[in-house]
């Protein structure tokens, strides 16, 4: 006697497909051309923990400020908002961010929101290059932190389609930047940083603030061992930069075993429903009056 086992297999394989949904959506795409989907699906669906957003945020945020006019910009002799409401400020950038991703930078509502930004930054004075290397900080932080944690954190179509995406935004600036190929980009990130990075006070300061926001986003207890572990996910230049000093215990043994872990879940179903960073860090009611420059 045999039995048909098809009526089982079938609702499995359903299931395994709605498990699936992003990353077999994600597959399908085009990094290059479809760009804005895939990063929509990989940087929010899948690796939308907040967590994990602010970190990755934070630490390309230090870099900036690792520039000594665009830490003097963003401090402002300590009356930037990043100093004075630094939550509400990180919140408010990184919902843009989201804004953007969820959207599709070249969507009207993705429009919108680079003009939102490009008003706020209107009242400053941001040169080009500056500008250049604040979207090449966020293009290659995702390689950047993988690298440095030693876990393969994105597929090397997810790194491409990144770039495109920032690429892309920088084209909806108020001064269209030419950004050049990715691997000339990286080029010039990397020569930028040689050549400019420098101990400031300020820019000192505005770390410190980031530091102290991402730790508070953690439970009282684990807060310290927090903001060791995220100094450990920074590099020695930047670290040195900024007069970080080396972090303390076994930070680096924690921060990369966390990780290889975030990688190796992100590879495991299910996906998560869809999702957005503009679900999660909501704009503060009051947002029109943070006027702040750096990334957002």
């Amino acid at each position: 006697m045999t039995h048909d086992r098809s009526f089982g297999q079938a609702p499995q394989a359903s299931i395994l497909r709605r498990w699936r949904w992003a990353r077999r959506e994600q597959a399908s795409l085009d990094p290059e051309v479809e760009h804005e989907r895939l990063v929509h699906l990989c940087f929010e669906v899948r690796l939308g923990a907040p967590l994990f957003v602010v970190a990755l945020y934070t630490i390309a945020f230090a870099r900036q400020m690792a520039v000594p006019s665009i830490a003097r910009v963003v401090h402002r002799s300590g009356g930037g908002d990043i100093l004075r409401e630094t939550r509400a400020r990180n919140d408010l950038t990184l919902n843009f961010f989201g804004r953007f991703m969820r959207h599709g930078h070249s969507s009207e509502a993705g429009r919108s929101a680079i003009a939102e930004l490009n008003a706020i930054h209107a009242r400053f004075p941001i040169e080009d290059h500056e500008s250049l290397y604040t979207l090449s900080s966020l293009a290659f932080e995702p390689l950047r932190l993988g690298d440095q944690l030693g876990a393969a954190l994105l597929a090397p179509e997810e790194e491409q389609a990144f770039y495109h995406f920032w690429a892309g935004v920088a084209q909806h600036m108020d001064r269209i930047l030419p950004v050049p190929s990715r691997d000339e980009f990286w080029r010039w990130t990397l020569d930028y940083e040689r050549e400019r990075f420098a101990y400031t006070p300020g820019g000192r300061g505005v770390v410190d603030a980031m530091l102290d926001d991402f730790a508070a986003r953690l439970p009282a207890p684990v807060r310290a061992l927090g903001r060791q572990t995220l100094l450990a996910a920074m590099d020695d230049h930047l670290r040195s930069t900024h007069r970080l000093g080396d972090p303390r215990g076994g930070a680096h043994t924690l921060a990369a075993g966390a990780g290889r872990a975030f990688a190796a879940a992100k590879r495991v179903p299910p996906d998560p429903s869809d999702r957005s960073w503009a679900d999660h860090f909501r704009a503060p009611e009051r947002h029109a009056e943070l006027t702040s420059a750096g990334s957002g």
